[in-house]
């Protein structure tokens, strides 16, 4: 009965893409805030999470645009100088060895970069041509995983993964690839500049709490 479920329930899912992609915000919100509000320790997952509890799940690539219009992270700062901020952040980290950034080669975190390797990326060429130039960033991805879970009948999410984009002839690519739970700690202790909601934000609060618009960039039914 279960697998018949789960296949209606992805059935329906793919069905209603377009509506599903428009409220990504919303529902991540809803479903993410009291865990942040009530977690005692900063780590992933926030809450146990049981396999045989899973009736659906997806993996979700998103971007979030400096370009979109209704874009507005934070009071008094705009949006393309709070993309530069999430950027240097997490060359901060990285350079700090608090955290570790991956290659853009794939989203599988399988290659480290090292410290030497970061500094050759955001090292300009000698004609003065960036492989990476973290003020010139036009937004960032996220990678994740939406969890349907049978006990609660709710869709619960978890990043993965965040990196810094950047375009070239109109396309966007991800400059490296941060694994989202080892830099939870790291990232809760970076505060936004000006005010989100009203009040002081950590960049992980944010991430987490999904107040940003974005848009599906691809999705993978896994179950």
């Amino acid at each position: 009965m279960k697998k018949i479920h789960t296949l209606l329930s992805g059935l329906m899912l793919l069905a209603i893409v377009p509506s599903y992609a428009q409220s990504v915000s919303a529902i991540a919100s809803r479903q993410t805030k009291e865990e942040v509000q009530g977690a005692k320790e900063l780590t992933l997952p926030l809450s146990s999470i049981k396999e045989s509890d899973i009736v659906w799940s997806n993996r979700v690539w998103r971007e979030c645009s400096i370009n979109d219009k209704e874009l507005s992270w934070a009071e008094g700062v705009q949006p393309d100088m709070l993309a530069v901020h999430l950027s240097r952040t997490l060359l901060t980290g990285v350079f700090s060895g608090e955290i570790k950034a991956y290659s853009a080669d794939n989203d599988r975190f399988t290659t480290e970069l090292s410290r030497q390797d970061v500094i050759k990326l955001i090292t300009p060429a000698a004609d003065g041509v960036f492989s990476f130039n973290p003020d010139a960033v036009t937004g960032f991805r996220i990678k994740e995983d939406w969890l349907y879970l049978e006990s609660e009948h709710a869709i619960k999410v978890r990043i993965l993964g965040i990196a810094p984009v950047f375009e070239t002839e109109g396309t966007s690519h991800p400059a490296f690839w941060i694994y989202y739970p080892d830099a939870v700690a790291y990232l809760d202790k970076q505060v936004i500049p000006g005010e989100v909601a009203g009040k002081e934000q950590t960049w992980f609060r944010f991430l987490q709490l999904h107040e940003f618009p974005s848009q599906i960039q691809q999705l993978k039914y896994n179950r």
